[in-house]
């Protein structure tokens, strides 16, 4: 077999393999998504949690934290496995034709709008305990612009 005939190119793939094609990609990127943002985000308060545990108030803070984190991307990951995937006897062509996917942008809409709000949460967590340090104000200011990269 010649290289050449390994080739594919998106013009000799046809129109309807070419739509399968990015509906799958578009299934695999809404579920990859949430996956990604929700174990980075649980890590950076169990970080909080270990770090100012002596202080009373952070951690209901940071276990609310927690449920907020799980109870906003969990279902917005089946509404999007739901909207994004086809069912019964439909097939990935069909589904692009179908108005199912544009549903699945409301979601994405919702989960920019709780993504946003959850980083502002872990930016403002440990902001009253550091603002608390006795340190000169460059310092303090440093520490909390280490604290904030974590928002991001």
């Amino acid at each position: 077999m010649k290289v050449r005939e390994l080739k594919k190119h998106e013009l000799t793939i046809g129109r309807c393999r070419s739509i399968t094609i990015h509906f799958q990609k578009l299934f695999a990127v809404t579920i990859i998504i949430p996956v990604g943002s929700i174990f980075p985000k649980s890590a950076i308060l169990v970080l909080y949690l270990q770090v100012f545990y002596s202080n009373e108030w952070i951690r209901p803070a940071v276990y609310f934290g927690l449920l907020f984190n799980i109870c906003t991307y969990v279902p917005l990951m089946i509404s999007a496995i739901y909207y994004t995937s086809p069912r019964g006897e439909t097939t990935w062509a069909e589904l692009a034709l179908s108005t199912e996917p544009q549903r699945g942008l409301y979601m994405s809409t919702v989960k920019a709008a709780m993504s946003v709000m959850m980083n502002l949460y872990i930016l403002a967590l440990p902001l009253p305990i550091l603002a608390k340090l006795h340190l000169a104000v460059a310092k303090r200011l440093q520490l909390i612009a280490v604290f904030a990269t974590a928002s991001v």
